[in-house]
This record gives structure tokens, C-alpha cells and sequence, in this order.
């Protein structure tokens, strides 16, 4: 595979250390959420392994008015988000809710 030529692009580490990466334009970033969760103390492993997101009825519609994190993986709650009143109907027993870390990758992580 080839990729296009042109112009590079500077990621920005957003961690506090400053760090800078030059890459080609359309670059995808992978990370590995197993390195991710491995590196956790064990308190934070019990808080992930614990934890739920609940999205928002029309997600992409509810979360339209707010900012991106700088990460690109989430929002910044300034408020902004349009209010569940106001989106399209919606029903109660339609909104998901997933676990941060499902188990069985959490069991895949833990014996690797």
C-alpha cells in the first residue's frame, strides 16, 4: 500500500510532555487498549472494569453544539450539548449503555 504524497501534518502529544510526531497527511493513529488498561494501577483497573458509558438519545445530534477534546475521543462539557428536550423523540429503552471494559477482553488482557 501506498500512501498519497504531500504536505505532513504535527501530532501533538496532549500528555504534559510536549512531544510532537511529524506524519503524512490522513495518518490513522492505533493504540493498544490492552497496553492502555495493563499500565493502570490496580485501583483503576477495578474502576474500569466497573464502569458504564450511557450515550445520549441522537448522540451526534445531542453532542453537535459542543468542542472536541483535543484527542479527538470525546467532548468538553461546557454545557453546550443541545438539551434532550429539544432533540428528536427518542425513546427511554433505546439509549445504550456498554461497559468501559468488557470482560472478556478484560480476561483476554489479564492472561497475556
Amino acid at each position: 500500500m501506498k500512501v498519497p504524497g504531500g504536505k505532513n501534518q504535527i501530532v501533538k502529544y496532549d500528555d504534559g510532555t510536549s512531544d510532537e510526531l511529524e506524519v503524512p497527511l490522513g495518518t490513522t493513529a492505533f493504540v493498544s487498549g490492552a497496553t492502555m488498561f495493563n499500565i493502570l494501577p490496580p485501583e483503576l483497573k477495578s474502576l474500569a472494569v466497573r464502569s458504564k458509558v450511557r450515550y445520549a438519545p441522537h448522540p451526534y445530534v445531542w453532542m453537535a453544539p459542543s468542542r472536541a477534546l483535543s484527542t479527538g475521543l470525546g467532548i468538553i462539557s461546557d454545557g453546550l450539548e443541545m438539551p434532550l428536550n429539544e432533540l428528536p423523540e427518542w425513546e427511554e429503552s433505546k439509549i445504550k449503555t456498554f461497559p468501559v471494559v468488557s470482560q472478556i477482553g478484560y480476561a483476554i488482557h489479564t492472561t497475556a
